[in-house]
């Protein structure tokens, strides 16, 4: 059954999310800091902009997300970073979060979103038809 908004958690971010109508989708997305199953997770409440102390808070209401955006209903979506750094300590850490977040974004689409499952599908894209 579909909702109008809610939280997913993963094992790197935490995605909210709210329906506008029944074919667009808001989302933010959250990184989660330290231990990936830490019970509640805890999250950064620092702009990286400003440069200030890290902050950790469990409160996610509080915190700083790392991705803005929305997904249409054909499956486009546009991602508005909202730091400008981010620090990864594996080679492929940045990867793993976008595509996490990604997967996450597209899930919820599916989910959620009334209108989702027309999608256009660029000729080179690797997502089944």
């Amino acid at each position: 059954m579909s909702q109008h908004a809610g939280t997913r958690i993963g094992r790197l971010v935490t995605v909210t999310w709210a329906l506008n109508g029944d074919h667009w989708m808001d989302f933010k997305v959250y990184e989660r800091a330290g231990d990936p199953v830490a019970d509640p997770p805890l999250y950064s409440t620092v702009s990286w902009r400003t440069m200030a102390a890290a902050d950790w808070t469990p409160d996610i209401n509080a915190a700083t997300p790392s991705f803005t955006g929305h997904i249409k209903w054909d499956g486009c979506n546009e991602w508005v970073p909202e730091r400008d750094r981010y620090h990864v300590c594996e080679p492929d850490g940045f990867v793993e979060l976008v595509a996490e977040a990604a997967r996450l974004v597209h899930e919820l689409a599916e989910e959620n979103m009334p209108a989702y499952g027309f999608v256009w599908f660029h000729p080179n894209s690797s997502r089944p038809r």
